[in-house]
């Protein structure tokens, strides 16, 4: 895939995650509060795990612009009587530490005060955040609030931005063992031929190249080059291996180590991979005509997809 795929990245969805920014003691502990019979004693137990974004359920939202509305992967572990939330991809929002009964907790740090606020409740987690943090010479207020709950197939997460805009998302999450991956073709490697060549195209005035060489031995080889002015800016190690009578595709951006799409779909000239517990791509297509490549990642649910136009050359 061309080098600028952002292969390992955490992401997407980030920027309107928990990376809230606070409000004063507004209406979103009474809303979490309100009507609230005594935490139940069980239950809660359900939300410990790793959840992987499997959906936008979000109703007419556009294919193209379904993501996740709290990252690509976020876990749960349940201690003393609190609920902790943690996105291990995430390098900036500290795990999130939400009391079972309602209670409040706030922290300050670096001159931001996130309050935190939560209560389990029919049958759901209902968590509020608020950050009052200085941006630009001012002080800005974010406010959130969230409903996990468990639901037979997954868990149903609902986000609802307060401040300093109003939205509505909901999404799905799975754990690993609720997720089926579709069924893998059956292939050769002889039969991505088409793939070989030399392919140039440019992106955002990025010149991108992607090598493929011809199949042999059970395998295509391919590299990727990412150029912008005179420097390179990113490259990647790919090839395309048979493995139990299967196709897997697997990418190194940067030389990393690698991660594994498997083959779901091919006809003459077209190529689907999958890989749902990736984060960010979990698609990943190729299709030729003539001497034209368009290559495109995307998540599992056709969402943030990116596009790549390449020309055959000598």
């Amino acid at each position: 895939m061309p080098s600028i795929s952002p292969f390992g990245g955490a992401l997407l969805g980030a920027a309107l995650l928990l990376v809230p920014h606070a409000a004063p003691q507004s209406a979103t502990k009474a809303a979490t509060q309100a009507a609230s019979p005594a935490a139940d004693a069980k239950g809660y137990e359900a939300l410990v795990g790793t959840w992987l974004y499997s959906g936008d359920m979000t109703p007419d939202r556009p294919v193209a612009e379904r993501s996740p509305n709290y990252g690509s992967v976020f876990t749960f572990r349940v201690e003393e009587k609190a609920i902790v939330l943690e996105r291990p991809l995430s390098t900036d929002v500290a795990p999130r530490r939400f009391a079972i009964d309602g209670g409040e907790r706030t922290e300050t740090v670096n001159d931001r005060t996130t309050t935190l606020i939560g209560r389990w409740r029919d049958g759901a987690l209902h968590a509020s955040v608020r950050i009052d943090a200085p941006e630009n010479g001012k002080r800005v207020v974010t406010e959130m609030s969230y409903i996990f709950t468990p639901v037979a197939d997954g868990l149903r997460v609902a986000m609802k931005f307060v401040e300093p805009g109003a939205m509505e998302r909901i999404c799905i999450y799975r754990q690993r063992e609720q997720i089926e991956p579709r069924e893998p073709v059956a292939a050769k490697a002889e039969e991505l031929a088409w793939l070989a060549g030399n392919w140039r195209g440019e992106r955002r005035k990025a010149s991108i190249e992607e090598r493929w060489s011809v199949p042999a031995g059970g395998a295509l080889l391919g590299t990727s080059r990412t150029v912008s002015g005179a420097k390179m800016t990113a490259f990647e190690y790919l090839r395309i291996v048979e493995a139990g009578g299967r196709l897997v595709y697997v990418a190194q951006p940067g030389g990393k180590p690698p991660t594994e799409f498997t083959l779901v779909e091919l006809d003459e000239s077209r190529a689907v991979f999958e890989n749902p517990f990736h984060d960010f791509p979990q698609r990943i297509s190729y299709e030729r005509v003539d001497d034209q490549l368009t290559a495109e990642i995307s998540r599992i649910d056709g969402g943030g997809p990116q596009r790549f136009d390449f020309s055959l050359s000598e």
